[in-house]
């Protein structure tokens, strides 16, 4: 039996809580029903946004152009989508070259909304049909780009009312917790905080300092069954102990923006801002820039360009007695090595 497969998209993980995956889901199967097609429906982006088209670099979308171009998913193969804003919502042009994509490919687009069976055959037969998809990814980006901006201007005006004391959500750290009048102390947690603070300015690591709560049998704030290193680094540079919070958000490819300048006193502290600083000035040194290797640290790493063609100098393992400047992209024939006492390029910090 040939195969169907159905593409399922939500820009957010609570929408899966509402209707929206029962109503693609059931229109994808009976399309296939009709047709006399085997379904496969494992082809979802939860919480992926289409708005900048995110979808075609990562998550199952993503998957499914390497699949067709691997061979995997064959020519002529069925892509089940619920409308033409589940596979795009970027700019019309962007839009219509990830339309075009699949189709190229041989892909058989089906938006079930329309019931429109589309290849190339089709489109350039009946070129009326292109130019209602282009209208309607028209219409999605602009809604796309209207919500953007309406969330950006609800987003400010909350970071505003942070600023004269009015929390800007009622989801803070994970030793808080707000009943509905402010932030609450769990002192449970904060306990665990303080402790983790104390060990970190006496010197001890991250790492070390995970295994010892998990030894101990601290219960995570997330609900993990161990601490890991990485939460613990996190929260040793985490200014909300302090009582400080930096407004933020995600931007389409999941990158975290600042909002503004820090917000002071918007959450209790818990630990003194000596100690904080203390911590500071501790873990900052194991963090410098440098290469790590299982018997050395090499601390120029990162520090070190050539001073006659500013490249970046390294220094690989094959070439321990000369320093080697790595490619400029618009000058592919500019690396090579580059000694610091000959007659090279000299080394400069």
């Amino acid at each position: 039996m040939r195969i169907a497969y159905s593409y399922i998209r939500m820009s957010t993980g609570r929408q899966i809580k509402g209707d929206s995956l029962r109503r693609q889901l059931e229109a994808a199967r009976t399309w296939a029903e009709a047709k006399g097609y085997r379904l496969d429906d494992g082809l979802r982006d939860i919480g992926v946004s289409a708005h900048r088209g995110r979808n075609k670099t990562k998550g199952a979308l993503a998957g499914f152009f390497r699949a067709v171009e691997d061979g995997t998913v064959e020519a002529g193969s069925i892509l089940l989508i619920e409308n033409v804003d589940r596979l795009s919502r970027e700019k019309p042009l962007a839009a219509l070259d990830t339309l075009r994509a699949l189709l190229q490919a041989g892909i058989v687009v089906v938006p079930l909304d329309l019931g429109w069976e589309l290849d190339e055959e089709v489109l350039n037969r009946e070129p009326w049909r292109l130019q209602a998809l282009l209208s309607m990814m028209e219409r999605a980006h602009n809604e796309s780009a209207t919500k953007s901006h309406r969330g950006l201007q609800v987003m400010e005006t909350k970071r505003r009312r942070a600023v004269d004391g009015i929390p800007f959500s009622t989801i803070g750290p994970g030793w808080l917790d707000n009943n509905g009048d402010g932030w609450i102390v769990v002192e449970a947690k904060a306990a665990i905080i303080r402790e983790m603070f104390e060990l970190a300015a006496s010197g001890v690591g991250s790492y070390r300092i995970a295994i010892e709560f998990t030894r101990k049998g601290y219960p995570t704030f997330g609900g993990a069954k161990h601490w890991g290193s990485s939460y613990v680094s996190k929260t040793l540079r985490n200014e909300a102990v302090v009582g400080t919070w930096q407004p933020h958000r995600e931007d389409e490819n999941g990158r975290v923006l600042k909002m503004g300048e820090p917000i002071l006193n918007h959450f209790p502290d818990i630990i003194s801002k000596d100690l904080f600083l203390r911590v500071q000035r501790q873990i900052l040194p194991k963090n410098s820039r440098g290469a790590k290797g299982r018997h050395f640290k090499n601390l120029f790493t990162g520090r070190c360009r050539c001073a006659a063609c500013g490249d970046p100098i390294q220094a690989p393992p094959p070439q321990p007695h000369g320093f080697r400047a790595a490619p400029h992209a618009g000058f592919p024939g500019r690396g090579g090595i580059h000694r610091p006492h000959g007659r090279g390029h000299g080394a400069q910090l």
